[in-house]
């Protein structure tokens, strides 16, 4: 698979079991700064009567949820760890893997979410697990019902921070992560995607990534710098143009992205339409690229008050240019 806030603007594999759902380590974009969301209350709400804290035994750890225990047994090696979800004797799920540690996660600071809590919202006890691979992380959620199933393998990026979170207040936990598509340019300043679970599946929510359309008072400091950057003298696009260009478009600002591309791009420098292909082909490539194409949100679409969608390259339009409603691909 499965916001940022930006100097003032838009804004070896292991398995390691989940007491709570929530992200790592590090800042992101959008999760950190915006929605402002108090998941306290999370704990309270959503746990699941039975679920009991851990008991350490000779056998390993058992963790008492939703009518299952969850047995974590780690071998003689302190490496390698099976995880077993038993009931009445029987196993219903298991899985091995090097260098688990069972722990409880803060959501967003705010409070723990328990095993078997309910974080899709469908009324049945949930479980989360999360995986150390040679790619990054990944989260597996698996419904506590009369079976125990896999509900999602969320992939996460290695950069920044990944986890549950919810942004609307609903009670229900939205997945969030870094886009991997950007990684190699981007690292850790990728673009936030954020997953909600619905019709059986974690999808791309545009809604919960939607931010206020960034005004050219704002735009025109940070087109400025881009502009100035020292990386244009070295031959390379700046990052900082991939960034806020990839802000935009995961905003729900396609359109506008590109307009505030070629703002950005020195008049007379060659590689304007090149550059705009590679960004078009970089969000294609997204695993979520086609939700990102396909279901635009906000008005990114249509031009600003004194906005020229001709205007290929240079500074921003003056608020004396008469507006331009024609095409803005670059094609």
């Amino acid at each position: 698979m499965n916001g940022r806030t930006r100097n003032g603007w838009i804004g070896a594999l292991g398995l390691v079991l989940l007491l709570g759902a929530c992200g790592e380590s590090g800042d992101t974009s959008q999760s950190a700064d915006s929605a402002g969301q108090d998941a306290s209350s999370l704990a309270t709400n959503q746990q699941t009567p039975d679920a009991s804290e851990g008991v350490s035994g000779a056998q390993g750890t058992t963790i008492r949820a939703a009518g299952y225990e969850i047995v974590i047994r780690t071998a003689d090696d302190a490496q390698t760890t099976r995880i077993e979800i038993v009931r009445d004797g029987n196993t219903y799920w298991t899985r091995a893997a090097r260098g688990l540690a069972p722990r409880r996660t803060l959501v967003d600071g705010g409070g723990t979410v328990a095993p078997g809590s309910d974080i899709t919202g469908d009324g049945i006890a949930d479980l989360v697990l999360r995986e150390e691979g040679p790619d990054g992380p990944r989260f597996i959620v698996l419904s506590l019902g009369q079976e125990v199933d896999v509900v999602a393998e969320l992939e996460a990026s290695p950069e920044g921070r990944a986890g549950f979170r919810d942004y609307d207040g609903d009670g229900v936990l939205e997945f969030v992560t870094l886009d991997p598509t950007f990684k190699d340019i981007l690292g850790a300043q990728s673009p936030t995607v954020i997953l909600r679970y619905e019709r059986g599946a974690y999808r791309l929510s545009t809604e919960d990534m939607a931010r206020p359309e960034p005004t050219m008072e704002q735009m025109e400091p940070v087109i400025e710098r881009i502009l100035l950057s020292e990386e244009w003298d070295a031959g390379r696009v700046p990052s900082e143009l991939w960034e806020r260009a990839a802000d935009l478009v995961y905003s729900g600002y396609q359109d506008l992205a590109e307009r505030f591309i070629r703002w950005c791009w020195p008049d007379g420098r060659d590689g304007l339409d090149a550059f705009l292909t590679t960004f078009r082909q970089a969000v294609a490539q997204s695993p979520y690229g086609r939700e990102l194409i396909g279901e635009s949100v906000g008005s990114g679409a249509t031009d600003a008050p004194g906005q020229d969608a001709g205007n290929e390259t240079g500074s921003p339009p003056r608020d004396d240019v008469q507006d331009d409603a024609g095409d803005s691909s670059g094609g």
